[in-house]
């Protein structure tokens, strides 16, 4: 079976990249496992249900939420909801 979503990335020479990500399996377009980013993380989850884990502590996700992620954060997300959007926007360090 394909998977059911869009993902788009822009990568700027202005040291940031942004993923836009859409649709009923967008939860398989991120790692469900314990991960960490080299960039600052700014992640804004339009519609959206589900949970998110940030160093040992697990909240809630909802639509709307915005979650700001530090460098070498270890974090996962499990998006619980048949449906996704997501705007996702890496900031290096240099900026």
């Amino acid at each position: 079976m394909q998977n059911e979503f869009v993902k788009r990335c822009y990568k700027s020479d202005l040291q940031y990249q942004v993923h836009y990500v859409s649709g009923r399996d967008a939860n398989s377009a991120y790692s469900a496992q314990l991960h960490y980013d080299t960039n600052l993380t700014i992640a804004y989850f339009k519609k959206a249900n589900g949970n998110i884990k940030i160093e040992g502590n697990s909240y809630d996700l909802t639509s709307g939420d915005i979650i700001i992620l530090n460098y070498n954060e270890l974090h996962c997300v499990d998006i619980q909801s048949a449906f996704c959007e997501r705007i996702t926007i890496y900031l290096d360090e240099s900026i």
